[in-house]
């Protein structure tokens, strides 16, 4: 495991940092980066569980509890905020299934009960239905305007839904409750989507001074950091935040699939393989099988990657089946390696589930393109492109977009997702320098 960086090599706090050097990328960790990794805290402290089975940890005295007391909706409501810190610390989809179950069993037997309706805002953004996490959350707030568990799930679920702005004073709101780790990197992540890479680094660090002290919440917060300096081609300082994060057990896992991803964007296919290797990564799930597919993809392995498409399709296929939402990214990593038509029957499904979301217009976009939309295709690029992110993935996908419909717009476009993240045409299909030579990016207003 990689060993902690001393204090004064890693990245300091960017207040100087020159505005006109950003480049925001949204932290893409498929999960629910921000959204599900911190939910979980707020839950800790919040139940006295029934002092059924003194030796036994406070889930199973609860399990105990309602199995002899089967109509106790407050200890059913306390058994699904326990499952919602053990899923909201290892964004673990069977935990968010089994805490909406026992928190059903608590609203079935009293419905009014608001914390319990709170909670289920939280599990339901857990588990990708952001629709019904939104009403949950905010049918909450109509009786509780100050709470802060409600609030956090309607951020989450405000920016999984696109609706950004909706998503900003929500944040804004959350922290002037309470500065700190769950508000500040909630704030930190809007600011991402929307451009304000200065902004959101300033949030970022200040979760992390309010982390410190808690190893699992630094940990976390080291992890965006790297991600969020992963994505805007920062890759020392992303490594040194990536090596503190594994220092951690609880984030291990997570934190070795992205130093791995680094790797594999730097070229080094053998140690990215190796990292892959490592306890916990996994448990990632979805996430390790992308990455492991776009490095078999990048080395020419067609076997490899095959298989590991197999693999998330049926990962895709459990989910829909237990209505669980679908990431963006699988439906991208279908239109990137895998069959055209089923790429667009899942990028319009999960465009329907997340109408404002860039990078489920992303995905429907390549979908589009590689089924021979053109005009389609940009018609959703565009929307990805809205807010000025600058992700360097999306950027090149707009180039490509753009190159098939004859537009000038697209050299200057890869040339931006170049300068941002070389590996860039590492890792995704269909890209290469060679394409854009011939366009001159000063032309691009001479574009259709």
């Amino acid at each position: 495991m990689p060993t902690s960086t001393p204090t004064e090599k890693r990245p300091a706090t960017p207040a100087g940092r020159d505005a006109s050097a950003s480049r925001p990328r949204a932290i893409n960790f498929v999960g629910l980066l921000v959204v599900a990794a911190l939910a979980g805290a707020l839950f800790v402290n919040a139940f006295s569980a029934k002092p059924t089975l003194d030796s036994a940890p406070p889930i199973e005295q609860l399990r105990a509890w309602v199995k002899d007391n089967p109509t106790d909706p407050v200890a059913w409501q306390q058994l699904g905020d326990l499952y919602l810190a053990d899923a909201g610390a290892a964004n673990n989809t069977a935990a968010y299934l089994s805490a909406e179950a026992a928190l059903l069993k608590a609203k079935a037997l009293q419905p009014d009960r608001v914390e319990t309706t709170r909670s289920l805002a939280v599990a339901a953004v857990g588990l990708h239905r952001f629709g019904d996490g939104k009403e949950l959350a905010l049918t909450t707030l109509e009786t509780r305007p100050q709470d802060r568990v409600a609030l956090a799930a309607l951020v989450d679920a405000e920016t999984e839904l696109g609706s950004y702005d909706d998503a900003m004073q929500a944040a804004e709101r959350l922290v002037s409750l309470r500065p700190d780790v769950v508000s500040y990197s909630r704030l930190s992540y809007v600011r991402q989507l929307t451009g304000d890479l200065d902004g959101a680094l300033e949030a970022m660090f200040a979760a992390k001074s309010a982390a410190l002290g808690s190893s699992p919440d630094e940990a976390r917060i080291n992890l965006f950091l790297a991600e969020l300096h992963r994505q805007i081609g920062d890759f020392t300082s992303a490594r040194l935040f990536y090596q503190d994060a594994a220092d951690v057990a609880v984030m291990s896992g997570r934190a070795n699939l992205g130093l791995a991803e680094l790797s594999a964007r730097e070229g080094d296919y053998a140690e990215a393989t190796r990292l892959l290797a490592m306890p916990g990564v996994t448990d990632t799930g979805l996430s390790a099988l992308q990455v492991r597919a776009r490095i078999d993809a990048a080395t020419g392995d067609l076997d490899g990657l095959e298989q590991q498409m197999r693999l998330i399709r049926d990962v895709v296929a459990t989910s829909i089946g237990a209505n669980i939402g679908i990431d963006p990214s699988a439906a991208l990593l279908e239109a990137d390696f895998g069959e055209p038509a089923v790429a667009l029957e899942l990028a319009t499904k999960v465009l329907a589930a997340q109408p404002g979301n860039i990078y489920a217009h992303q995905a429907l976009a390549l979908a589009k393109y590689k089924n021979g939309d053109v005009a389609g295709a940009i018609e959703q690029i565009e929307q990805a492109l809205r807010t000025g992110s600058q992700d360097p993935l999306v950027l090149a996908h707009a180039a490509q977009i753009y190159y098939a419909a004859g537009n000038y717009r697209a050299a200057s476009l890869y040339q931006a997702a170049l300068s941002i993240d070389p590996g860039v045409v590492r890792l995704y299909d269909g890209l290469t320098p060679e394409m854009f030579i011939a366009i001159d990016p000063a032309a691009e207003e001479a574009s259709p």
